[in-house]
Formats: structure tokens, sequence, C-alpha cells
């Protein structure tokens, strides 16, 4: 019997992870199917696979279950940048009004 090969130090060419998009059942759907997963008005899940055939997105709860869900019935939020991307907000600032002048003193 051999030992298992060590670790390569090299680096390995994984892609980037996707960044999480967030959902909200805008309907309630009961699950007909057992690949299909179940949800009520506002319930929110992961997406895991947006669009797949037939008008489908994979979907997880916050238990994580997983299933098929009617893209249809979702509100997708795909993410915002980050805030500290974001340009801040311009300031409020009210221009200044003429000087006062103070008329001259009569004589």
């Amino acid at each position: 019997m051999q030992a298992p090969a060590p670790p390569s130090n090299s680096p390995t060419s994984q892609a980037p992870a996707k960044p999480k998009v967030s959902c909200t059942a805008q309907y309630e759907f009961k699950a007909t199917q057992h690949d299909q997963l179940s949800m009520v008005v506002g319930e929110r899940f992961t997406v895991l696979e947006e669009q797949i055939p037939d008008g489908w997105s994979m979907v997880q709860n916050n238990l994580h279950y997983q299933g098929k869900v009617p893209t249809s019935f979702l509100k997708i939020a795909h993410a915002p940048a980050p805030l500290s991307i974001q340009a801040p907000a311009p300031p409020s600032i009210q221009a200044p009004g003429p000087p006062y002048m103070q008329a001259p003193a009569p004589p």
C-alpha cells in the first residue's frame, strides 16, 4: 500500500469564487417534484444557478435545503458594488452670500 502523494506547493488554477447572489420569493410556490423547493412570499434564498432550462433557478434556503424554483417567482438582487468602491455622496454645502457692507456714516 502506498502513501498518498504530498500536496503540491504550486499554485492551482482555480476560478475565483462567484459572489453570492440573493433573491426573494415574490409568490408562494409548492414543490411537486423531489428536485423542487417550496417557498413562501418574502422568503430569502441564495441563488446557486440562475436561469437553468425551462425557466427554473437552483436556490438554497437559510436551512441549507436546495432545489429548483420558478425564476419568474423570484426577485433576484444582483449584488451592488461594495460600499468602499462607491463614490461618496456630494457634500451639502451652501454657497456664501454676498459680503455684508455697512453704509457709510452720514457727515
